[in-house]
């Protein structure tokens, strides 16, 4: 039933979302009321020359909808998502080498020791390194990155005869600057298409390389100042799509700064416990080990433990939602905005609960898990997959929880990247899901039941990740091709 007061599509006569709001339906009697009015008796109803084909394509096969939308009557109506497309191109390094996909097929390789890759790793450039780079025999290379448009590139070396790790960065004009020098380490950790850069610096206290404070700064290469973010970190996250820097200092202070006017730094909260990224590839999910970095344009919310109460707000420090008291220090979160729903994983228990206009509705108990953090996230079509303790494959929606499959393997449950699937292992066999709603089905015979690691699909071919190396499958069927040792797998826009 559609509820005339926010909207929602439910079961039943009731609304959970709107106070218990009772609802009724008064689509038939309309229905039956037009019937009588419009349709000449025993003569089977025409159409008309103002219908065009959609129209005539929904009224033959839903006609309350056909009605609807004819009749011009105000209505909240829930349709299913529209197909998404793909368009990302894949590759994988191996042993130093960097190898496109080209038509489900492994293709031309390249010498990773001769690229520079962007900081999210989806696109490499030649590395042209400018001459004070080259020509100084005292230093020695360390890491590189480049912004994702090939225009700004940074480097790190250390410098034998003054001891120091240094911060170099260039522009493809041959413009080039050294940004920073210190005695503790230095790691890129992003580079801004503005000519930015956000690395940080750790102190190491003694030369069995224990470490102590870890500071992150910003700055870039027409900037005179080293900006520091935090003196002292103990979690942040890098959101360039949104301008963002999230840092959580070891002082327990939640503060959001933008990447290209880091002067403007805003407090979010103090007493803050935890912090939670939104993982990379699924918006609105939050895990504790979803990195650093997350460049998607969706990604705009964060997720941390405020005293003892986990809140999804954000970076401006408004509050999405508040669980109260729900939640362990190692829970883990998914949240529906079309629906107003939270998922959250914590002591071995996944639970759903209602974001009403008043509050957070009690959390239902869905299934058990073994890992807090082992599920996967659909924003799109508002689904949530996991593995309970019994190795049944459930799929949790705003229709309810179904079990897909069974006899899952604990921790081989992964997201197809480029395609809106999955894969697990299901005894020894590798499977494939289409999507978050369908039942996997085998691929092939692993001869393992650990080791799945990633996959990612180009049209009809499911390249996985087992054991450390790469396999190519055929969606139709067919015995899988070893393509041999693989360090990462890549989806490039």
């Amino acid at each position: 039933m559609i509820c005339p007061k926010c909207g929602r599509n439910n079961e039943g006569n009731i609304c959970p979302y709107c106070d218990e709001l009772e609802i009724f339906d008064r689509t038939d009697d309309y229905l039956k009321r037009r019937e009588e009015f419009e349709a000449p008796p025993n003569e089977p109803e025409k159409e008309t020359e103002t219908d065009s084909p959609l129209f005539s394509f929904f009224k033959r096969r839903w006609p309350v909808l056909a009605v609807i939308a004819g009749a011009g009557i105000a209505a909240a109506v829930t349709f299913t998502h529209l197909p998404r497309s793909f368009h990302g191109s894949l590759s994988y390094i191996s042993q130093g080498r960097l190898i496109n996909i080209e038509k489900g097929h492994a293709g031309g390789a390249k010498d990773t020791a001769q690229l520079i890759f962007s900081s999210d790793g989806k696109k490499h450039f030649d590395k042209n390194l400018p001459s004070v780079l080259i020509d100084n025999k005292d230093l020695q290379l360390g890491a590189s990155a480049a912004d994702n448009t090939g225009t700004y590139f940074a480097h790190t070396a250390y410098n034998a005869s003054t001891g120091e790790n240094v911060l170099y960065m260039w522009d493809k004009n041959g413009h080039v600057k050294e940004l920073y020098s210190n005695s503790a380490n230095v790691d890129i950790r992003y580079v801004s298409p503005s000519g930015r850069v956000v690395f940080t610096c750790t102190d190491v206290l003694n030369d069995q390389w224990y470490t102590g404070e870890t500071g992150v700064f910003i700055c870039g290469i027409t900037q005179e100042v080293v900006k520091t973010l935090s003196k002292s970190v103990e979690s942040f996250l890098i959101y360039p799509a949104s301008d963002r820097i999230i840092c959580l200092d070891k002082d327990e202070v939640l503060s959001s700064v933008s990447i290209e006017n880091p002067e403007n730094k805003k407090i979010i909260a103090r007493e803050v416990k935890g912090l939670l990224g939104e993982k990379s590839g699924e918006n609105d999910s939050f895990h504790k080990e979803s990195g650093v970095l997350n460049g998607e344009a969706g990604a705009d919310l964060i997720c941390y433990r405020c005293r003892s109460e986990w809140i999804i707000g954000s970076f401006t420090g408004e509050t999405i939602v508040n669980t109260g008291e729900s939640g362990g220090e190692k829970a883990a979160f998914a949240y529906d905005r079309d629906n107003k729903l939270v998922y959250m994983t914590d002591a071995g228990v996944v639970s759903k609960a209602i974001v009403a206009d008043n509050g957070l509705k009690p959390f239902e108990a869905l299934g058990e898990t073994v890992a807090d953090d082992n599920f996967l996230w659909d924003d799109h079509l508002g689904v949530l997959l996991f593995t309970n303790r019994v190795g049944e494959l459930m799929s949790a929606g705003t229709s309810g929880t179904v079990k897909l499959m069974d006899g899952l393997e604990q921790g081989t449950l992964v997201n197809v990247e480029n395609d809106g699937g999955y894969m697990c292992i299901s005894g020894q066999d590798i499977c494939y899901g289409k999507d978050f709603g369908s039942t996997a089905f085998r691929l092939a015979d692993t001869g393992s039941k650990t080791g799945l690691t990633g996959a990612a699909a180009d049209g009809d071919s499911v390249f996985y990740i087992l054991k450390g190396n790469l396999f190519r499958a055929d969606k139709k069927g067919g015995e899988p091709e070893d393509l041999g040792v693989c360090e990462k797998l890549t989806v490039s826009e």
